[in-house]
């Protein structure tokens, strides 16, 4: 394929397609337009131009109430759902981990958690607890809860919800959510009182809190014990029914109006936590309202038009092309080339190391020099994001420092080098042929790299480099979504991906690893993440001493262990990180202000991550 192709390629891809999500694999779809009020309620007509979504919904079964524009907030979904809000009437969060609940719905004000975590700096925020311990072997885990919460029904939130829910969960392994993490680690959970809970473990975890400590992808919702507790069949109880004030959480918001078109909250008059005084006041928007993703063109249009306050990430180019139209478009960053957020994740050419090819550890090797990441961002994103070569996301930036970082400078794996290419190739046993390709026993250096949609700009980008290095390489680009079938079963040679875990401290990223998720081509692994089927009895020793460890990156032995495990990961390079996962997030100031960005980084702004529920806090009106 000739550079021109290539590059022609680019230009159209980055225009049209939408950036991987940090929730879900994001697609495209056809533009929408602005919902329709809920069938049976009126609607409140903003001008043409600044057409929202209604704002007059029931705040209760038959009462009509009417909420302005500029005290609604508006929101989108995370990611395309084909225009629609599923299961917008299931609001059982044993059940379901869809977009009524874990995506922007309850996360924005209805289910609360027990702590609160910025990854921009690691502070966690008590919430509907006020701190955890362990004891010394981390067998044994407590929870204390923070007395005066209260559900939405005014019934106490008591340790026997927090127990209620994990056991009941534990119960209903594998199909309720998380079950198969709590029925791995949890032996028993008791209450001292009604606001002690005491979690026995089957065996040490230094990490088991982080479901329960942590937000991000978690989503770990306590459940009301004495509504669920007279269900007969909780795997088919939607928690929805508004005559009953249903579902029920400890938030400061209630559902008024459900639809495939929107979800309506309306901010009830009492809130355990202004009643306590562990808030002063109310949030500021009276009502949220939550409407599905679009396209990226769609998107913009939204966001332009004062539609929406919130949601969905743009690409950098339509973003660009917004803001000119409406200047109170600020995402995470204000200016520069990099305006998007981190999300944890990491884009990464996965290798298959099952496969003869990347067998050996030389080609892998050659194949990270071959790769030049800068060019790389350059093409795909516009220089939107930055090169990485460690899977270590910005959230853990800071451990990269002293000896850690001595490290990974020394192994140079970031710099492009057609003489490291040769060296490890030759190394492999490969040759060039009169055409320059790399050539072993009479066979070129083949391989496919296949493509998701939402990761289409990065993969002819690669095939070119990796053709200019001598490598007989083609994309074969994703049309059917089966990208992530062929990640867990192995039956892949290269795989444009992304590499999510690194928010924490090194061991999300590291222990993906550890031999434990290998499984041969053709049996699926136990983790659709960690595809590259590979082993490694140092990494091994590594990673598991480090779970059993509490990390602390000021402790000189747990150190010592990441130290060790990344640099198995710089001689081995049993993938190959590209570059920072990062989204461009608008906030919209027409209306409110107070969003984080990376002048007041107070939590990551993605609205699909549980953490989010602090901005909704701290949004105030902008007029």
């Amino acid at each position: 394929m000739s550079r021109n192709r290539v590059y022609g390629r680019i230009s159209v891809l980055v225009a049209t397609i939408m950036v991987a999500s940090a929730c879900t694999g994001a697609s495209t779809s056809q533009p929408t337009s602005a919902p329709a009020a809920t069938q049976g309620t009126q609607a409140t007509q903003a001008p043409a131009a600044t057409q929202a979504p209604a704002t007059t919904q029931p705040s209760q079964p038959g009462v009509v109430k009417d909420v302005p524009r500029n005290q609604t907030y508006v929101v989108t979904l995370w990611s395309d759902t084909g225009g629609a809000i599923p299961a917008f009437d299931n609001w059982n969060p044993l059940m379901n981990a869809g977009n009524a609940l874990r995506g922007n719905g309850g996360n924005a004000g209805m289910s609360e958690a027990l702590f609160y975590r910025n990854l921009n700096d690691g502070t966690e925020i008590p919430w509907l607890a006020e701190k955890y311990s362990h004891n010394a072997d981390f067998t044994q885990w407590t929870i204390n809860l923070r007395k005066g919460v209260e559900w939405s029904d005014g019934q106490p939130f008591t340790c026997t919800d927090v127990k209620y829910t994990i056991d009941t969960t534990i119960a209903g392994a594998p199909d309720m959510n998380q079950s198969s993490y709590f029925k791995t680690w949890t032996k028993q959970v008791s209450c001292t009182d009604d606001y002690t809970v005491v979690i026995d473990l089957n065996k040490p975890n230094s990490r088991y809190m982080y479901p329960l400590v942590i937000g991000w992808e978690y989503h770990f919702a306590i459940v009301p014990e004495h509504i669920f507790k007279n269900q007969p069949d909780l795997k088919k109880f939607t928690f929805y029914d508004l005559s009953k004030g249903w579902p029920v959480f400890t938030g400061p918001y209630h559902v008024v109006s459900a639809s495939g078109t929107q979800i309506v909250l309306d901010e009830l008059d009492h809130w355990w936590a202004v009643k306590t005084g562990f808030q002063k006041q109310m949030p500021a928007p009276k009502r949220i309202i939550v409407i599905p993703f679009g396209s990226d063109e769609a998107m913009a249009e939204k966001y332009i038009t004062n539609q929406i306050d919130y949601g969905g990430p743009l690409l950098i180019g339509t973003y660009l092309a917004a803001y000119q139209k409406n200047n109170k478009l600020i995402p995470w960053f204000k200016s520069g080339k990099i305006r998007g957020a981190p999300d944890g994740c990491l884009y990464d050419l996965m290798l298959n190391n099952d496969q003869p090819i990347f067998k050996d550890k030389n080609v892998r090797l050659a194949l990270n020099y071959a790769t030049d990441r800068k060019k790389l961002v350059d093409l795909a994103y516009l220089g939107s994001t930055a090169p990485e070569v460690v899977p270590f996301s910005r959230y853990i930036s800071n451990w990269v420092t002293g000896d850690l970082k001595t490290t990974i400078d020394s192994y140079d794996r970031g710099t492009p080098s057609a003489q490291k290419v040769e060296q490890y190739m030759t190394a492999a046993g490969y040759t060039k042929n009169s055409s320059g390709m790399w050539t072993k026993d009479g066979k070129t250096a083949k391989f496919v790299i296949r493509t998701p949609n939402w990761l289409a700009p990065i993969g002819p980008v690669l095939t070119q480099q990796y053709t200019d290095a001598g490598f007989d390489v083609t994309e074969s680009p994703d049309r059917t979504n089966s990208t992530g079938n062929e990640v867990i079963a192995g039956t892949y040679d290269a795989m444009v991906y992304v590499f999510c875990g690194s928010n924490f401290d090194p061991w999300d990223t590291l222990q993906g690893f550890n031999s434990k998720y290998y499984a041969p081509i053709g049996t699926n692994n136990t983790n659709g993440m960690y595809g590259w089927r590979y082993k490694n009895p140092a990494m091994d020793a590594a990673t598991s001493t480090m779970e059993n460890m509490i990390p602390n990156k000021d402790d000189p032995k747990y150190m010592a262990q990441v130290i060790a495990a990344t640099k198995i990961y710089l001689e081995d390079m049993p993938t190959i990180v590209l570059a920072d996962e990062l989204h461009v997030i608008p906030g919209n100031y027409t209306y409110w202000t107070g969003y984080p960005n990376s002048d007041d980084p107070y939590v990551a702004p993605f609205p699909c991550w549980r953490d989010i529920f602090l901005m909704t806090l701290k949004l105030r009106p902008a007029q």
